[in-house]
């Protein structure tokens, strides 16, 4: 089954809707700027009790890997997702599977850019011997081609596949340029520096300086997204996608991307705050079922 992340979560009883459903991960933005910003010391109340089978994710933007390292200790993180400019190699010593999200900025004129690029600035610390200790060890625990053992401890494994057809929300439209030049170039990054790729990839929607959870769709349906979508699967880093999705058109996306799995935050509110009914929706529908 696809596996299924609810972001943006604030508080234990949306954690409870989303876990006693299905959710494979809950995800807790730790960024001040947001208007789902949790603190430590929140999140750090709900994460604890959380079931082994059901990962806490912590989402930063542009934070140093200190501060993230603290977070991740003081909230029992199983995973980061970096939202931002960060190098992965720079976060390798948290010893954390590291979630990168690339997000496609969406213009009124239809194109699409990378606001996250942070293939133009790398690291020289790669020969630093500690650092790809590190990375070794990451890739051993957490090998791209084989996603279903990221588990907590006595965990099930996860596995993905793909829901049945539905509708599709309307998408902003591409034109015929390679408006993946940037993104492709960061997946050629990573390809070259085995020791220092994410272990997953993360497809989010940014309009202006907002990076995520906008609530728009990509355009999954066209030709060129599609093959972009195909060589991040080539180089073994699972995809997760985000973007616009809500229940009426996951199983859509789904059946078009065939990804290892979906982040969805806005597409379960209503009025801004996380709704029951449509978090319930949203999991059924992703994996696969009919409600």
């Amino acid at each position: 089954m696809t596996w299924v992340k609810i972001c943006g979560i604030k508080s234990y009883q949306e954690a409870l809707w989303a876990i006693e459903v299905g959710a494979d991960a809950l995800g807790f933005v730790f960024v001040p700027t947001s208007k789902r910003y949790i603190s430590p010391e929140e999140a750090a109340q709900i994460t604890y009790p959380l079931p082994p089978t059901v990962k806490a994710v912590g989402v930063f933007l542009n934070e140093k890997p200190e501060q993230v390292a603290a977070i991740a200790q003081k909230c029992s993180l199983d995973i980061i997702q970096l939202h931002g400019q960060e190098k992965i190699e720079d976060y390798m010593k948290i010893s954390l599977p590291i979630i990168k999200a690339l997000s496609l900025s969406l213009e009124p004129s239809g194109n699409i850019s990378l606001t996250n690029d942070e293939s133009n600035d790398e690291s020289n610390d790669e020969s630093n011997d500690e650092s790809k200790n590190q990375s070794n060890i990451q890739r051993n625990k957490l090998s791209a081609k084989s996603p279903s053992i990221l588990t907590r401890a006595h965990g099930q494994p996860l596995t993905s596949s793909v829901p049945h057809k539905t509708s599709l929300d309307t998408p902003y439209e591409m034109d015929s340029t390679d408006l993946f030049a940037p993104a492709r170039k960061l997946l050629a990054h990573y390809q070259s520096s085995p020791t220092h790729r994410p272990w997953g990839i993360l497809l989010d929607a940014a309009i202006g300086k907002a990076v995520g959870g906008t609530g728009k769709t990509l355009p999954w349906h066209k030709e060129e997204f599609q093959k972009f979508i195909q060589e991040i699967k080539s180089i073994y880093i699972p995809l997760i996608l985000a973007g616009g999705l809500s229940p009426e058109n996951v199983q859509r996306a789904i059946h078009l991307t065939d990804p290892f799995g979906v982040d969805v935050s806005t597409g379960v509110e209503e009025q801004g705050r996380k709704s029951q009914r449509k978090i319930e929706e949203f999991i059924a529908k992703a994996k696969g079922h009919f409600i």
